[in-house]
């Protein structure tokens, strides 16, 4: 027995609380949002820009050269260690790495978030009043 179990709703219970009408329209438009992005950080410019600095700093670092000769270099010594793994790829690959991390990382501190908020209390995959199933009654996804 779970230390939650005496108190808290199952997650069958929580997930037929009716949708209110802004989370039905915000939740999609949020997701869409969050694609774009997603799709926009692997975009060529961010490696230049912003990993490319990272990058460049832990391949010196790599090769025993002076990591802060580059004036932008400005990551402490304790983040470059973090870094210097991605000195042994190519820009390119380490990007990709590092860039899926990143928004798995955005991901799961979401969910983190939106648990801890109790945003799930909300959410149903009841249908809607009225609404008939071409299946049959009663026919609900199963959990």
């Amino acid at each position: 027995m779970s230390a939650f179990s005496g108190s808290a709703l199952s997650l069958r219970d929580r997930l037929r609380k009716p949708v209110p009408p802004a989370a039905a329209v915000l939740w999609p438009l949020a997701l869409a949002f969050f694609a774009d992005l997603v799709l926009r950080s692997y975009s060529a410019t961010r490696v230049i820009v912003d990993f490319g600095i990272l990058h460049d700093g832990a391949v010196r670092l790599v090769h025993g050269q002076s990591v802060y000769s580059d004036p932008f270099f400005l990551l402490p010594p304790s983040g470059l260690f973090l870094v210097a793994p991605f000195g042994l790829l190519s820009a390119h690959t380490a990007f990709l790495i590092w860039n899926t991390l990143s928004i798995l990382a955005a991901v799961i501190g979401v969910a983190c978030a939106v648990r801890f908020a109790g945003v799930l209390d909300t959410l149903s995959l009841d249908p809607p009043a009225g609404w008939e199933s071409p299946v049959g009654r009663d026919r609900r996804m199963p959990l």
